[in-house]
């Protein structure tokens, strides 16, 4: 285990900064004060765990890598931990080599300047506030080979309950089966259910902004890949990112996704450069739970395999129920259609999908294939190869 320096820079709580003071961490530390990486590290399971609100990682253009063990086989070993974990486990100081829960993960945390390759998962987190992952280079994360568990194998998993996360300006790539995957399967759920009133887990006002996201696609058969994935998020921002080549020959339509929404309310997607991955943007409901109020605009999804835009409708839908925008998109020269609105399990509801001022051109399929849609027109379509509009009036 490599002995690593790093400057621990304590965070000025007043007009008077704060010295700063050498420290040497080992793999497996608790990072409890704001640090900068001196050399790289290496390291056979979970390098860092965050200990306490507002700290800053600053890895100063350095690397945390996962190493096998000496004499170990890479190949044979399931479970490569974390680069860094933010969710309230910390490990167990009276039983080495154990974990032990302490509560959720910590607010105010900055990771920042620095590349973390090899683990399962780069960065961890869970139930925090107001963290920053920004500058990063996430590579070479590596699936787990069991068939549960879809975290593995990503650049950034946000789990069950996030509040004001910012993930900025990183490049995130060649990871076995994702870039960045944000659930929100704790939002607006109470904290402590024994507590009659309890405080609810808060969610919203997390920003996916100007990340480079490309060829994370090296899993096995049968498990998603996808550029950017939210599950169940409310109020998210996807914007300004490139997302390209997420793609592999024997993944279903519905398993494969440059951006993939599931179920999510009061999302932003718009401005994104959709590329070369099996569908551009994929929307899908859980059958329990519909998207509503969901924005898609003035994104660009071209040279995908199959479908520039999906919509899938599985849950029971009425104009209340589910509202997607879908605005100022553009889908060219897919191996499919332009847009899609699929809607397998129902007759799609009238004005589900509010549809206005896209173009779709030279795609291999329709141009625009969305019956049932609300049409607020302004929309075109060319050189199409099937047919140019069925649902909405083109110009």
């Amino acid at each position: 285990m490599k002995v690593l320096l790093l400057v621990a820079a304590m965070l000025a709580g007043s007009a008077a900064a704060m010295p700063s003071f050498a420290q040497l961490l080992r793999c497996g530390d608790v990072v409890r004060s704001s640090v900068k990486l001196e050399q790289d590290l290496e390291c056979p399971g979970t390098a860092l765990y965050v200990g306490a609100h507002g700290v800053r990682i600053d890895l100063q253009g350095h690397t945390i890598r996962w190493a096998a063990p000496p004499y170990a086989d890479p190949d044979k070993i399931l479970f490569r931990g974390y680069g860094i974990r933010n969710d309230g486990v910390l490990p167990d100081l009276n039983n080495p080599g154990q974990e032990v829960f302490v509560g959720g993960g910590f607010d105010g945390v900055r990771v920042e300047n620095g590349s973390i390759e090899r683990f399962n998962v780069a960065i961890y987190l869970s139930t925090t506030s107001h963290n920053t992952l920004t500058n990063l280079h996430l590579a070479n994360q590596r699936r787990r080979r069991v068939t549960n568990g879809y975290i593995d194998g990503v650049g950034i998993v946000a789990s069950l309950a996030n509040d004001a996360l910012l993930i900025e300006n990183n490049t995130i790539e060649k990871n076995d089966r994702g870039g960045i995957a944000v659930d929100g399967l704790l939002c607006g759920k109470p904290v402590d259910t024994r507590v009659e009133g309890s405080a609810v887990y808060a969610c919203g006002d997390n920003v996916i902004r100007g990340n480079v996201i490309r060829d994370n696609n090296a899993t096995p058969e049968g498990a998603e890949i996808y550029g950017i994935q939210l599950l169940q998020t409310v109020g998210t921002e996807v914007i300004d990112n490139t997302v390209e080549g997420h793609t592999k020959a024997e993944q279903s339509l519905y398993n494969a996704g440059e951006i993939v929404v599931v179920s999510s309310r009061g999302d932003e997607i718009s401005g994104n450069n959709l590329k070369g991955g099996e569908v551009g943007l994929l929307m899908v409901d859980l059958t329990s739970r519909p998207t509503t109020n969901v924005s898609v605009v003035k994104n660009r999804a071209w040279k995908n395999n199959r479908h520039g835009f999906v919509f899938r409708t599985e849950a029971p839908a009425t104009i209340n129920e589910i509202t997607t925008r879908v605005e100022g998109n553009v889908a060219e020269q897919n191996g499919g259609s332009g847009f899609v609105y699929d809607a397998t399990s129902q007759e799609p509801a009238q004005g589900a999908i509010q549809f206005e001022a896209n173009e779709a051109t030279q795609n291999a399929g329709y141009g625009v294939y969305v019956p049932g849609a609300f049409d607020l027109g302004r929309n075109r379509a060319s050189q199409n190869r099937v047919d140019e509009c069925v649902g909405v009036v083109c110009q």
